[in-house]
C-alpha cells in the first residue's frame, strides 16, 4: 500500500513542479537507458532491504534493529572510497567512529555476544537479515552518488514505487499464499499509510539531493542522528527495559 501511495504523492508532487516550471517535465525525458537501468537496481535493492529490515522489526526491538541497521555507514565509507574514490579527512572517520561505538553501545548483549546461551539460531538469522539489508542500503546510496545530478531527485522514489508496486505483490503471495485484501485497512490505518508514504517520498527525496551534492559517506553519517531517535521511542512509547544484562 505504501509503494502504491508514493507512486500517486510522486506525481502530485512532479503535478506541483510542472504547473510551476513547464521545463520541468524535461528532465524526466532526458534521462538515458544506462543511468533507468541503474535506478530500477538502486529501487531492487531498496526493496530488498525494506523487506529484510521489516521482517526483522517484527522479531527484534527497534532500537536493537536499527543500531545494527546503522553499520551501513561504514560500508558506505569502504565502498564509495573503493568505487567512487572519494576521500575523507580525519575527521570525517572520527565522526564515523565515535558514531558507531555510540551504536554498539545501544544493543543488546545478547545479539553482541554469539556465545551468549540466550542466542538462538533465529535470533542469528534475524541479526543477518539486518545486516544484508544494511549492504542493500549501501549500495543504494553509492548508486545514487554514482549517477549524481545526472537523474532528477523525484524519478528515485517514482521507479522505486514503481518497482515495488510489482515486487511486494508476488512477496506476499510467496510468504503469506494470499493476498491482503483492501477491505482489511481500517480508516486510521489508511491515514497512517499516507503518512508513511509521504514521509518515504519526502526523505527519499531529501537524500538524494543530500547525497548528490555531499560526500555520500558523510551524509550517511548523519543518518545516526536516527538511533537516537529509535532508542528514545523504543524506551517511552514500547517500553523497552533499559537494563542491558535483562
Amino acid at each position: 500500500y505504501k509503494v502504491y501511495l508514493m507512486i500517486i504523492i510522486s506525481f502530485i508532487f512532479g503535478l506541483i513542479f510542472h504547473i510551476r516550471d513547464p521545463k520541468f517535465l524535461s528532465s524526466f525525458a532526458n534521462v538515458s537507458k544506462a543511468n533507468l537501468f541503474y535506478l530500477f537496481c538502486r529501487s531492487l535493492f531498496s526493496v530488498f532491504a525494506s523487506s529484510l529490515l521489516l521482517f526483522a522489526l517484527k522479531y527484534m526491538q527497534i532500537s536493537d534493529v536499527y543500531s545494527i541497521y546503522y553499520t551501513y555507514p561504514g560500508i558506505v565509507i569502504f565502498l564509495s572510497y573503493l568505487l567512487l574514490k572519494e576521500n575523507f579527512t580525519w575527521l570525517d572517520l572520527s565522526c564515523f567512529f565515535s558514531s558507531f561505538i555510540g551504536a554498539i553501545c545501544v544493543v543488546r548483549p545478547s545479539y553482541l555476544l554469539i556465545s551468549d546461551s540466550t542466542h538462538s539460531i533465529f535470533d542469528n538469522i534475524t541479526f543477518f537479515c539486518v545486516m544484508f539489508s544494511a549492504c542493500f542500503k549501501a549500495s543504494e546510496d553509492i548508486i545514487i552518488r554514482k549517477l549524481g545530478k545526472n537523474i532528477h531527485w523525484l524519478l528515485v522514489p517514482l521507479i522505486y514505487a514503481c518497482t515495488g508496486s510489482i515486487i511486494y505483490p508476488f512477496q506476499n503471495l510467496m510468504f503469506t499464499g494470499e493476498n491482503v485484501s483492501l477491505n482489511s485497512v481500517s480508516l486510521l490505518d489508511a491515514v497512517l499509510l499516507f503518512i508513511i508514504a509521504l514521509l518515504a517520498v519526502s526523505y527519499t527525496i531529501f537524500l538524494v539531493i543530500a547525497i548528490q551534492n555531499e560526500n555520500v559517506g558523510r551524509v550517511s553519517m548523519i543518518n545516526y542522528c536516527q538511533i537516537l531517535f529509535m532508542f528514545t521511542f523504543d524506551i517511552f512509547i514500547f517500553k523497552r527495559n533499559t537494563c542491558i544484562f535483562d
